[in-house]
């Protein structure tokens, strides 16, 4: 096959800070490097932009791209996004302890969808909710003894 491999994940945030704090410091991402964005890129992004920043940080072999745009502004809102519109619809997180992670997630700018809470029976059993990022990105907690995949 031609594709030689699955790099990274990108996502626009609206403060880049926040977002980069609430990644390393609050889910324990390492920083893998900080890169300005010239004018050159607007292009492939489709954006007639005046620079921006993309700031990686990994976990678990998964690189998430941060991406902050100078010029034109963040547009969107922060209201999480219905799971069945089209589109990129959440990341998950294998957690030990669903109330100290969705606690350290609203300790750094997150929100916790209580609603969502449910304790799961049967082969992936566990405590399951959705939490969301400082900018609505839905990251679902599952509090499930064994990871089977």
């Amino acid at each position: 096959m031609e594709i030689k491999r699955f790099t990274h994940v990108g996502m626009c945030v609206s403060d880049i800070e926040r977002s980069f704090r609430f990644y390393t410091e609050g889910l324990g991402f390492e920083v893998v490097d900080k890169l300005p964005i010239d004018d050159q890129f607007g292009k492939v992004m489709e954006i007639d932009m005046k620079g921006a920043k993309s700031w990686l940080v990994r976990r678990d072999g998964i690189l998430l791209e941060l991406l902050a745009f100078d010029e034109p502004e963040i547009i969107g809102s922060d209201e999480r996004k219905p799971m069945n519109q089209r589109g990129f619809t959440h990341m998950a997180l294998w957690v030990e302890d669903v109330d100290a992670v969705a606690q350290r997630i609203v300790d750094y700018g997150g929100r916790v969808v209580s609603e969502t809470r449910v304790n799961v029976t049967g082969e992936i059993s566990g405590d399951w909710v959705y939490t969301l990022d400082p900018d609505g990105v839905r990251i679902e907690l599952m509090g499930m003894p064994t990871f089977p995949y």
